[in-house]
């Protein structure tokens, strides 16, 4: 299965789970070739609902071949493509990360279900477009640091990446992601100690790949059982910190304004209402590593304050964090976690910091 089939192919498992249940057999045919953009029924192919995977996928290469010939590959596939890419033939598709493409994607697929005719060329491409998507989807994993998913391309999520390109709701300023990444990567040498294992249902796979698919595309599609909103309600209730995150109080907003507040405030990658049960648990024990980490005592031993003090003379000359490292012989994770310990910015607020409550003090 090349990219432009595997496309269809994900679309229709997902869409396939979908249709179980206790609806009459039209709507649940009617349904399914709604989700699948009329593909079937483009290609001249019995009911979709009643559709085998293997025969619309033959159905979709047979009239490939024939469009772009029989001897056509897959390079050629995708150099065909690039071109149209390259050639502006998709302006309003954001190609930024898996989820905007597979999203303008699939906006493009359903634009063209009602179109009159048999596939063409570039209902194919648009399916090469959303093969790719889901195979960025695969490749997602969570935040080295903490259990949220990591941007796409990236090893860290939205909280403590360093990164600028984040979406407008989610801007921090350098300074505060500077401190946050510093602080995550304190936590995480103790969170990751204890808890390595994810379990398989939490993993994008190509297990799990269609219920991500299904939340992600037909979210509004869904039913969410009344005893895991009450679970994630209790989650939030117990944690003061995650409901400051929200902001809101959730217990009264309809079933996919809770969910979708709950993806706009602490994991944007995660769509599927059964992961956050496990998501908020793990976030409440990170928390805990956090909150002890923040509240080790600040005051250190002489010869390590000595250290600090004669660091920050050389930050006031101008020297980099690197350069007072190496000068000083000391290893650059000790001048991270002077920040981290003290929640400070540079080593001389550490010192005018500590100088003022001292001065306070007595």
């Amino acid at each position: 299965m090349d990219v432009c089939t595997s496309g269809y192919a994900y679309l229709h498992a997902a869409s396939s789970e979908l249709a179980i249940g206790n609806l009459g057999i039209k709507r649940k045919e009617s349904e399914f070739n709604e989700r699948v953009c009329n593909i079937p029924l483009r290609l001249g192919l019995p009911t979709g609902y009643f559709l085998k995977n293997e025969d619309a996928l033959t159905g979709l290469t047979d009239r490939l071949k024939r469009i772009v010939g029989p001897r056509t590959t897959l390079e050629k596939q995708m150099r065909l493509l690039k071109n149209a890419i390259e050639e502006g033939g998709f302006p309003n598709v954001q190609f930024t990360t898996p989820h905007s493409l597979l999203k303008d994607g699939y906006s493009l697929l359903k634009d063209r279900a009602s179109y009159q005719g048999l596939i063409e060329l570039y209902d194919f491409w648009v399916l090469m477009l959303i093969g790719l998507a889901c195979e960025g989807l695969l490749e997602m994993s969570l935040c080295k640091f903490c259990p949220r998913w990591a941007i796409p391309g990236n090893k860290l999520c939205t909280q403590h990446t360093v990164k600028c390109d984040l979406p407008s709701s989610l801007k921090t300023t350098v300074s505060e992601r500077s401190k946050n990444y510093r602080l995550g990567r304190l936590v995480a040498s103790r969170y990751n100690y204890f808890f390595t294992e994810i379990p398989a249902e939490v993993k994008v796979s190509a297990t799990t790949l269609s219920y991500y698919l299904q939340c992600f595309l037909w979210n509004h599609s869904l039913s969410v059982r009344k005893s895991l909103r009450e679970h994630i309600q209790h989650q939030i209730d117990e944690s003061d910190r995650i409901k400051e995150w929200l902001g809101v109080n959730l217990a009264d907003l309809p079933v996919n304004d809770f969910f979708q507040t709950l993806k706009d405030n602490i994991d944007p990658y995660e769509f599927r209402p059964s992961v956050w049960k496990w998501k908020l648990k793990r976030i409440r024990l990170w928390l805990r590593f956090e909150e002890q980490a923040l509240s080790q005592p600040k005051k250190k031993a002489t010869k390590s304050w000595i250290l600090i003090v004669k660091a920050s003379g050389l930050e006031r000359k101008g020297f980099s964090k690197a350069e007072i490292a190496k000068f000083m012989k000391i290893s650059p994770s000790t001048i991270s976690n002077w920040l981290v310990r003290y929640n400070e910015n540079s080593i001389s607020d550490i010192v005018e910091t500590q100088v003022r409550k001292m001065s306070n003090k007595y």
